[in-house]
């Protein structure tokens, strides 16, 4: 499940990951919230006909109680 949404040009999206029941494969024993992440991404303007895409990440993993943090640029 996502929602995307914007603030002054930059783009946002939150989404959660989650299994209903329990999973060796995640490590669950019941319903459980298996990802919460919050990213961004915005266009850096280096020249009028070149921009740089970037986006970074925040990802919560409540079940192993883990956080991670991803940064990156968008090759096109």
């Amino acid at each position: 499940m996502a929602y995307p949404f914007s603030i002054k040009e930059v783009g946002f999206k939150i989404s959660t990951g989650f299994t209903p029941w329990a999973s060796t494969i995640y490590g669950t024993d019941k319903f459980s919230f298996t990802s919460v992440q919050l990213g961004t991404s915005k266009e850096i303007k280096i020249t009028d006909s070149f921009s740089v895409p970037i986006f970074a990440n925040v990802i919560v993993n409540p079940v192993h109680e883990d956080i991670n943090f991803v940064f990156g640029i968008t090759l096109r």
